[in-house]
């Protein structure tokens, strides 16, 4: 009998595993999923001819607009531009949407509406946060989902300007470490 039970237990702890290694993968926003491949949503021509070196970082990662991009259904009224976030094998490990608002006000307000609404879909609580750079100040709302993936909304005031814009984002653990080491002195 305790042999029967140490099977079970052990199939059973692999079958969680396995349930559990499929949903941290199944991360979706703007009708994009994390960790899939760019090839899976656009053509190899349309991925060429768009593509950047990702200006946060020193190699490795690359960041596409998809603005045209994006299903109707997909698209927010919150966020008015979208970029994907990708590796140099076009896995891709950022989802983002943004959207410029004419006062930091108006942003924080949005950005409190939101806040539940992501809170619910990703069945997290949002831990708060403060950023400060040399151009902008940041207010931000985010946590990991599971070892490797973080969701965030922030507003960021962008002092050169005076221009508030509010992102959402998911993004990898390893994307999110480069984008740290970019801004190391």
């Amino acid at each position: 009998m305790k042999k029967f039970y140490k099977i079970f237990l052990i199939f059973f702890v692999n079958i969680f595993s396995l349930i559990f290694t499929f949903n941290s993968f199944s991360y979706e926003l703007f009708g994009f999923k994390m960790y899939t491949n760019l090839n899976d949503y656009f053509s190899s021509s349309y991925i060429s001819k768009n593509i950047r070196k990702h200006p946060e970082v020193k190699k490795n990662f690359f960041t596409i607009s998809v603005k045209t991009r994006v299903l109707d259904e997909n698209k927010s009224v919150y966020f008015d531009e979208y970029y994907l976030d990708t590796d140099k094998n076009l896995k891709i490990h950022s989802i983002i949407g943004f959207k410029t608002y004419k006062t930091m006000k108006r942003c924080k307000l949005i950005k409190e509406q939101l806040e539940p609404m992501i809170e619910n879909k990703y069945n997290t609580l949002l831990s708060e946060g403060h950023a400060e750079g040399p151009e902008y100040d940041s207010i931000i709302k985010s946590e990991y989902l599971e070892p490797n993936t973080r969701i965030q909304i922030s507003c960021n005031n962008y002092h050169k300007n005076n221009k508030s814009m509010m992102w959402l984002f998911l993004i990898s653990r390893e994307l999110s470490n480069e984008i740290d080491n970019y801004y190391k002195f």
